[in-house]
């Protein structure tokens, strides 16, 4: 009897590793694979909803509980295309007339165990457009951690630069004298809640 009784247990324990290992092989596919895939069936005359089922599985399914558990990981992080973008993230408020700066994350504001979270939700934050109501949520809530006045504007600004790879390759002295222009891009404004 006490084997059938765990019996259960085992099931959901081999239905989560199945999940959670599906979920980490949709989630590594590159990003571009899916609209490779459907222009390669679209020539073929074949439909494309095995493409656009693996970017919406990925996307809307796997990606939240991946996201929650900080495991994403996607294959053009490493080489042939590895990450080329430097990122910092800016709060401002309007005082006087003009916008300045209040808040610039950084890596030694987080405790070594939320680092990681905080950075991807600052990364996501820049470039997922379809996160918009997060980045508004963000910025209530930063307005009451720094004890910003009520009802003053705030906004986002993303400063962002990616590096160039230079066709051929480049003697030392090119990489000492490489500078990254920053590109500021304002992301969300907003008004700081009132408290409640």
């Amino acid at each position: 009897m006490p084997a059938l009784q765990k019996t259960p247990a085992k099931i959901a324990i081999v239905l989560l590793c199945v999940w959670h290992m599906f979920a980490v092989a949709v989630y590594s596919i590159p990003s571009s694979f899916p609209q490779k895939l459907g222009n390669w069936l679209q020539a073929h005359r074949m439909p494309k909803t095995i493409a656009e089922q693996i970017d919406k599985t990925r996307w809307q399914r796997v990606g939240p509980y991946l996201l929650w558990l900080s495991q994403w990981q996607q294959w053009n992080m490493f080489s042939p295309d590895p990450m080329r973008t430097q990122l910092s993230v800016e709060i401002q408020m309007w005082e006087n007339g003009a916008w300045h700066s209040v808040y610039n994350p950084a890596p030694g504001d987080f405790a070594w165990w939320r680092y990681s979270r905080e950075a991807k939700l600052l990364y996501n934050l820049a470039f997922e457009d379809r996160l918009a109501p997060v980045r508004t949520a963000y910025l209530a809530s930063e307005c009451r951690r720094l004890g910003l006045p009520e009802q003053v504007p705030v906004r986002l600004v993303i400063h962002s630069s990616v590096m160039k790879i230079p066709s051929d390759r480049p003697a030392s002295e090119y990489w000492a004298q490489y500078h990254l222009e920053q590109q500021p891009n304002v992301k969300e404004t907003t008004i700081c809640p009132m408290a409640t």
